[in-house]
């Protein structure tokens, strides 16, 4: 009994199969490697897409960025520094010793250019100055922050020239591919259409007031989402 016992047992340790066993181990091990390596992925990508919340924003624009900004202010965090610089009946030369000297103030102050928004031309076009080098010197200064957004001109509202009848919409179009070209220059400025699309894309009504320009209660809520939400989007990884 004693002798079959062990030889029981020694045809069951002969059925082993250690090459197996170490393979089925292995196996174990590289799925593991795997679950581990695809969730760092998705935490090391969370982090990178994730908005993060501007420090700073330097705000520029004329009385269609004015009379949006409470709502802009509404879509940015509390803990963001909005540093308005809008002005109505301002042209790009007269806002750009503005931008100029804040910028100057940051960089003076060992204050980092983070973001920035730049909404202009609506007066240079209205009252025909467009004629000048100053939009090439703004796009120069906003390229010196981390990330920017310009955004174009809305040239006709619901297809139709504005009801004002000063506002020239080809002259509007020419300051539009000029701001383009200026903008793709840099790689840190990222150029905006989202506006000039809603307000060519909806009945001027909808979103702006009865002379065509400037907007209602509506089109200042829709512009201020589109200056956060692009700002946002464009600048996810600038800085990192």
């Amino acid at each position: 009994m004693r002798r079959g016992s062990k030889a029981e047992a020694g045809g069951a340790n002969a059925g082993e199969d250690p090459e197996h066993d170490g393979t089925e181990k292995g196996g174990r091990g590289l799925v593991i490697a795997s679950i581990v390596t695809m969730v760092a992925v998705a935490l090391l990508a969370t982090f990178l897409l994730w908005p993060r919340t501007p420090a700073h924003v330097l705000v520029v624009g004329d009385s269609v960025t004015y009379m949006s900004f409470e709502d802009l202010r509404a879509e940015f965090d509390p803990d963001t520094d909005l540093e308005p610089y809008a002005r109505p009946g301002y042209r790009s030369t007269d806002l750009l010793p503005l931008a100029t000297k804040a910028i100057a103030n940051r960089v003076d102050a060992g204050l980092p250019l983070d973001r920035a928004i730049f909404l202009v031309g609506y007066n240079d076009v209205w009252l025909d100055q467009t004629e000048h080098r100053d939009l090439e010197k703004m796009v120069a200064e906003s390229a010196r922050f981390q990330c920017a957004i310009w955004l174009t001109l809305p040239t006709t509202p619901g297809g139709k020239p504005p009801a004002t009848g000063d506002f020239d919409p080809e002259l509007a179009e020419r300051w539009n591919a000029r701001l383009a070209r200026l903008v793709k220059q840099h790689k840190s400025l990222h150029l905006v259409t989202d506006w000039q699309k809603a307000i060519e894309g909806a009945p001027a009504s909808r979103y702006l007031e009865k002379d065509g320009i400037h907007p209602n209660s509506a089109g200042q809520e829709k512009l201020a989402g589109i200056m956060h939400n692009k700002l946002q989007s464009s600048c996810r990884l600038a800085g990192l």
